[in-house]
């Protein structure tokens, strides 16, 4: 484990519309930066490979869901809301239904 954050990219700040979409991808295995960012898509050189994986595929059903309801609400209360419910869904073992809210 690292003293200190490191990153490979420069954040965007709080105030940011898109800082809420940047999560920390955590790497124990890689000495540096560019070989955390080069081996990140791969679980021998990745020990967090498959925790980036389902934040990633969270983050994909959410827009997928918001795709197919025009009327849905996008703003960031509501899609927080929505992550903590898939959250608690995944956490009870229960996949949430495909159908529209």
């Amino acid at each position: 484990m690292h003293v200190t954050s490191r990153t490979f990219v420069v954040l965007p700040t709080s105030k940011n519309r898109c800082h809420s979409r940047f999560l920390p991808a955590l790497n124990n295995v890689a000495p540096d930066e560019l070989e955390a960012h080069t081996g990140m898509f791969a679980s021998k050189t990745n020990d967090g490979y498959y925790q980036l994986g389902l934040e990633t595929a969270k983050f994909i059903r959410l827009a997928v869901r918001v795709d197919e309801d025009p009327d849905r609400s996008d703003s960031p209360e509501k899609q927080a809301d929505d992550e903590g419910k898939i959250e608690r869904e995944q956490e009870s073992g229960n996949e949430a239904s495909p159908t529209k809210s």
